[in-house]
């Protein structure tokens, strides 16, 4: 049961802070008239994307190192999110988005460092 919450884990925050914002990178990319910063967004994310999937190869492999750089690159896209919104945001504070984008990763954080879970990296 422990390999599985920990496979969910990762690939929901893989989807969530890694695929998802590339995908939407690459048709903003795709519809853009700016096409040099839409680009570099775009390059951005695939960066995450390819670092999160290193990250995922070891912890497949139960490296507790794997889970280092995987939250790492995870919290970079949070607050690169994060960022997003506050600067799109012009009268008030999004603040249910940023805790909505906030709260996942900290979780994912707790499953994978001081829940159960943590047994699967000391096997």
């Amino acid at each position: 049961m422990i390999p599985f919450v920990v496979l969910i884990t990762v690939l929901v925050c893989f989807v969530g802070y890694g695929l998802w914002p590339l995908a939407t990178s690459v048709l903003g990319y795709l519809i853009s008239e700016q096409a040099s910063e839409a680009m570099i967004l775009m390059l951005f994310w695939l960066a995450m994307v390819f670092i999160q999937f290193v990250a995922m190869w070891h912890i497949a492999k139960k490296k507790p190192s794997g889970r280092k750089f995987f939250f790492y690159t995870v919290w970079i896209c949070v607050f690169v999110q994060g960022a997003d919104l506050l600067l799109a945001a012009e009268d008030e504070m999004p603040l249910w988005a940023l805790a909505d984008l906030f709260i996942y990763p900290a979780l994912a954080m707790w499953v994978l460092y001081a829940s159960d879970a943590k047994q699967y990296f000391e096997q």
